[in-house]
Formats: structure tokens, C-alpha cells, sequence
């Protein structure tokens, strides 16, 4: 997720569509996932089922449109349909090539979109955290800008330190929970 949403704040108006075909629910069993987006997370997607009722919600909602043909679906996201056409087929040709070029994603996670009907969204993204993070010291204190503790102010886990250099680790679920719960506790024992 990480991986897009950095590019997506890199796009104007910070905003992308994601499109996928009917095949979503069988696909969902076959790519893992982690964090919270994976299959079978307590309360959320525990099964195939509940997956295809949470989407058709979004589409009853308005969130996720839903078209018989690409052409169809490219007007309801008000996008050029030659070019969602054209990124369809990249997409499904990297499914032959069984390499992504165009994204590096991991082969197993490329589908193919061909089975009507397709869906779509239009998505944003521009920040999950701070990945320089407020400056701190070892107690946890937030550092001004000559580097003295500011009286009162604290920070943990992903809005302290710089833990994350450059993109939010999305393959390591809790990571950011850890590094919290960690700085925590180093307070707790000063």
C-alpha cells in the first residue's frame, strides 16, 4: 500500500484509481496480504463472503462504481478511456511476462483484470506519518530547533525519530506498534 500512496502524492491532487475485474473475492485467497488489509483480519475481511458484501456496500455507497466494459467504467471515474484501456493491458501482459515493469510488483500479486464486471475507485494519499519524525531524545522529548527538550511535549512511535527513512514498512505488521510500545517503556523505566 505504501508503495502507491507514496506515488500517489506525487500525482495532482494526490489521487489514483484502482480498477479490478469480478475475479476479486478468488483472487483475495490467492495473494498475501499483510497488516491490515489481509485476509481473514478479526471483524474485517474474515472470508470471501464478506469481502464481496463490504464491496458492493462501497458500490450501494457511491465509493466503487461498477461497469460491464473498461469504456463504461473510464466515464463513471471521468477517465480517458484509451488510457485505462491501455493500462489494463500492460497489466494483463505483465501477468503473462510474469513481471511487472512498469511497478516491480511481486509477480504473485499481479492479476489479471478480464472478467465483467470491473470496478473502480478513485483513491488519495499523501501522508500515513511523519517519516522523518519530530526530533526526540532518549526520554522521549520532543527537541526544538536548537535541539533542547520542549517542556511538557513527547512523541513515540511513528511521529518520532526518523524511524522510517524514506517509505512506511508495509511488510512488517505491528512494526510501527513495537517501536511505540518500545520508546514506551525505556519512559516508563527512566
Amino acid at each position: 500500500m505504501n508503495l502507491f500512496v507514496n506515488a500517489a502524492a506525487k500525482e495532482p491532487g494526490y489521487l489514483y484509481a484502482m480498477i479490478w475485474d469480478d475475479n476479486y473475492a478468488e483472487t483475495l485467497e490467492k495473494v498475501h496480504m499483510l497488516g491490515c488489509t489481509r485476509y481473514g483480519f478479526p471483524g474485517y475481511m474474515k472470508d470471501k463472503e464478506a469481502f464481496v458484501a463490504d464491496t458492493e456496500q462501497h458500490v450501494k455507497d457511491g465509493l466503487v462504481v461498477k461497469a460491464d466494459t473498461l469504456e463504461e467504467l473510464a466515464e463513471k471515474l471521468n477517465l480517458p478511456a484509451d488510457k485505462l484501456k491501455e493500462a489494463v493491458a500492460n497489466n494483463n501482459q505483465a501477468v503473462i511476462d510474469h513481471q511487472d515493469k512498469e511497478f516491480g510488483k511481486e509477480a504473485y500479486r499481479i492479476t489479471p483484470i478480464k472478467k465483467k464486471p470491473y470496478y473502480g475507485c478513485i483513491l488519495g494519499g499523501r501522508i500515513l506519518c511523519t517519516f522523518d519524525g519530530l526530533r526526540i531524545n532518549t526520554k522521549m522529548e520532543v527537541l526544538d530547533e536548537n535541539h533542547d527538550p520542549i517542556p511538557g511535549l513527547y512523541a513515540a512511535g511513528n511521529d518520532a525519530g526518523g524511524f522510517f527513512w524514506g517509505s512506511y514498512n508495509d511488510r512488517v505488521p505491528g512494526l510501527a506498534a513495537s517501536y511505540a510500545h518500545v520508546w514506551l517503556g525505556n519512559l516508563l523505566l527512566d
